[in-house]
């Protein structure tokens, strides 16, 4: 989604203008998964393989051209087969940030039950805040915590919920279950869970 920013001279025209320009530009670039470890240098990104400069992008489209090539790496790239892979990930990621920055994990309920205990016993030294929608099966999200310890935070679950929603909401009240969100736009915080940085798994 990109918007114009009132507090920067932009307009609807001339952020149209550019969006069009840019998609044309984007298709024939070369995207590298490696490209969000280019320490922040979408710039030099912009310039060598658009052939833009990068200070010509009005702000909000810079912002939404690169949340939507970081997107389209994560939906391409960040699901391995194997969830072992997915652990060496996360314990990568916990290499590099250290431990002044919390981590969470996303898995989208992509998971059987025994690939998602393979995988959250891998990162038990990793200090992950949570696991977002660990598992397929959402009758064994609460057996999961209990066997793994990692705490679950809820979305799809409880969006795909469509009758007896109490009751169901009910049955993941459970010390594991630290949050529930049921739309983009609110959460329910069942426990204290600070500001981290989500991972794909």
């Amino acid at each position: 989604m990109v918007a114009p920013l009132e507090i920067h001279e932009e307009n609807l025209i001339d952020v149209e203008e550019q969006l069009r320009f840019l998609i044309h530009a984007v298709q024939a670039a070369k995207i590298s998964y490696l490209l969000p470890l280019l320490k922040g240098s979408f710039s030099s990104w912009i310039w060598n393989s658009l052939g833009i400069l990068p200070g010509s992008i009005f702000p909000s489209v810079r912002c939404g051209l690169e949340m939507a090539i970081l997107n389209a790496i994560a939906a391409s790239e960040a699901r391995r087969p194997d969830p072992i892979e997915d652990a060496m990930v996360i314990q990568e990621v916990r290499k590099k940030v250290g431990h002044q920055i919390n981590l969470c994990a996303d898995a989208n309920r992509k998971r059987t039950y025994e690939e998602t205990v393979l995988f959250g016993s891998s990162v038990m030294n990793c200090g992950l805040q949570y696991i977002e929608e660990p598992i397929q099966d959402e009758e064994d999200i609460i057996k999961f915590y209990e066997e793994i310890g990692l705490p679950v935070t809820l979305v799809a679950t409880i969006e795909n919920i469509q009758e007896n929603s109490l009751e169901m909401l009910a049955m993941f009240t459970h010390s594991g279950v630290v949050a529930v969100v049921f739309d983009s736009f609110c959460a329910v915080v069942l426990d204290t869970v600070s500001f981290c940085a989500v991972v794909v798994v």
